[in-house]
């Protein structure tokens, strides 16, 4: 039986493309920010794992401004239709869901680990993100790093004044894991896809990664529309570095 997440790339695919340029500010930024922490390391033959990979073009594109053979990179994509549009455009990704046990195929101590554009927020329910997490932390190298970035449901500049006093709350007053399940519609080349994801709290997010043993090195707040790092969490979307504790 398929996911959600499945359900939802394998519609998306032929559009996923088109999508993505319409949110190329955001995601120019953190692609700044994905290179400059590969570029941190001092040595070469980086392995890199991209999780929720998509067509495929963001990691070629990365590729171009890294010195070229200086990382190895395996892709793990769930939805077939996008790993067929990804396999057109750049390599065959493993198909894989991340949250289970079975990561057959799958190399270990990744130096860089990355997972980009709230991929974490299709995992569903909790529980599998936290078993995702692990497993991701299990993957990684003594000095490695993962690089993720979530939706933020306390961000304030981008979804305005009453869905942010909604979401707060509903966080005080009925806390739950399900708190930020967001069911939206995409419009995208005429078409209207209806896509469900997660929706992080700072709080939330941050006590995942305590759960499971990940260690906050880095955390910045970017503007959803601009690209633009803020000063708050308040006016952006969360990026974090992470490492094994």
């Amino acid at each position: 039986m398929k996911t959600k997440s499945q359900e939802l790339y394998d519609s998306f695919a032929p559009y996923y493309r088109n999508y993505s340029k319409k949110k190329h500010c955001y995601l120019d930024s953190v692609d700044s920010l994905v290179v400059e922490e590969i570029r941190s390391f001092s040595k070469t033959g980086i392995k890199w794992l991209d999780v929720g990979t998509g067509d495929g073009v963001r990691i070629k594109e990365l590729l171009k401004r890294l010195p070229k053979k200086s990382c190895k990179v395996d892709l793990v994509e769930n939805s077939v239709e996008m790993a067929k549009t990804c396999e057109e455009n750049f390599k065959k990704p493993h198909l894989l869901d991340i949250s289970s046990s079975d990561l057959a195929g799958i190399d270990s101590s990744y130096d860089v680990i990355t997972c980009l554009w709230n991929v974490f927020g299709h995992i569903d329910p909790e529980v599998n993100r936290a078993s995702a997490l692990k497993n991701l932390a299990s993957l990684l190298g003594p000095t490695g790093k993962i690089l993720i970035d979530v939706s933020n449901r306390y961000n304030l500049e981008n979804y305005g004044e009453s869905n942010f006093t909604a979401n707060i709350e509903e966080d005080i007053k009925s806390p739950s894991p399900k708190n930020g399940d967001i069911y939206y519609p995409i419009s995208v080349s005429g078409k209207t896809i209806d896509s469900f994801c997660h929706f992080f709290s700072p709080f939330e997010i941050k006590e995942l990664f305590l759960k499971v043993n990940l260690k906050i090195k880095k955390e910045l707040y970017i503007n959803y529309d601009t690209g633009k790092l803020e000063k708050t969490w308040l006016r952006g979307h969360l990026f974090f570095v992470l490492q094994r504790g």
